[in-house]
């Protein structure tokens, strides 16, 4: 239910409004994930249809050495703007769900297309692998190494070069 105030007071006091009892959902992935509502097919019009139900939040891009215990980002009602930038699949999802539940959903959409799956996995699962501890000692070296950092640059500008493809307007078309 809702809405409703929150005040936390200790050395400070911080007052929250709109605040809802209800489902929250995480939508993490790469590049199907992180597809946006408005290319989707009839995007536009989900989202002037019946999205009250839902609270959007955004995880702001960023990239760490080491695990991190926060993220920036910020809450958002749902309307065509917000949820036009938003993960077409989350936004579905979380709509079916609120439509079957009524109660409101929040939507945390954590993406970020054309990343490895190994930047997704802790440091302790790829080294307790033995086909990617290389992968770790690679990593490990070019942290430490300036050769080994160029070296790795150089590789990783001819493998882009080769294999990746920018395509912003998702028409299949290589550029």
């Amino acid at each position: 239910g809702g809405p409703f105030r929150m005040t936390i007071a200790g050395r400070n006091e911080i007052a929250l409004d709109d605040v809802w009892f209800g489902e929250v959902w995480l939508a993490s992935g790469q590049s199907n994930m992180e597809f946006a509502l408005a290319r989707a097919a009839g995007g536009g019009e989900s989202a002037e249809a019946d999205c009250d139900g839902l609270r959007l939040f955004t995880v702001a891009k960023a990239t760490s050495l080491e695990p991190k215990d926060d993220v920036s980002g910020e809450w958002s009602a749902c309307d065509p703007g917000s949820a036009s930038a938003f993960s077409a699949v989350a936004f579905y999802f979380g709509r079916e769900l609120q439509r079957a539940l009524g109660v409101k959903v929040g939507l945390v959409h954590s993406s970020w297309g054309g990343t490895p799956a190994e930047a997704w996995t802790s440091r302790e699962a790829l080294s307790a692998e033995p086909a990617l501890r290389a992968l770790v000692a690679d990593f490990d070296a070019a942290r430490s190494d300036p050769q080994a950092q160029a070296t790795h640059a150089a590789k990783l500008e001819a493998w882009e070069k080769a294999n990746y493809q920018q395509d912003t307007d998702n028409t299949g078309a290589a550029n």
